[in-house]
């Protein structure tokens, strides 16, 4: 493993994390509010950058970890995941942005079962 994949990993997640915020800024502020029940047609692209974004910090929580430990990436180390998860600020941010996608996710997929 290189440096190289954690840092691809990262900036897509980056990517992927401005997609969901940028496409839910703009349905809310750059749209009027009689355009705003045309904002449902960008629901899949939240929903499937808040997935994404699921799935990238998940793969970046175990380049982290493979890195720090200094082991391969295959057998995953659960306890350097474990460690880091429990014993660091970087894991408690990792929690919390896990918990703030999934939210996203669900607040995506109901939002055209709401009335505009």
């Amino acid at each position: 493993m290189s440096d190289w994949s954690l840092i691809g990993v990262r900036f897509a997640l980056y990517f992927a994390l401005a997609a969901l915020f940028g496409l839910s800024a703009f349905s809310l502020y750059g749209l009027r509010a009689h355009e705003r029940g045309d904002a449902l047609a960008l629901r899949p692209w939240l929903v499937g950058s808040a997935i994404l974004s699921l799935l990238l910090s998940i793969g970046w929580l175990v380049l982290m970890a493979s890195s720090m430990a200094g082991t391969s990436l295959w057998p995953i180390d659960q306890e350097a995941i474990g460690g880091l998860l429990t014993g660091s600020a970087i894991g408690a941010a990792w929690k919390l942005r896990m918990v703030a996608l999934i939210v996203a996710a669900f607040a995506a997929m109901f939002a055209a079962r709401r009335s505009l």
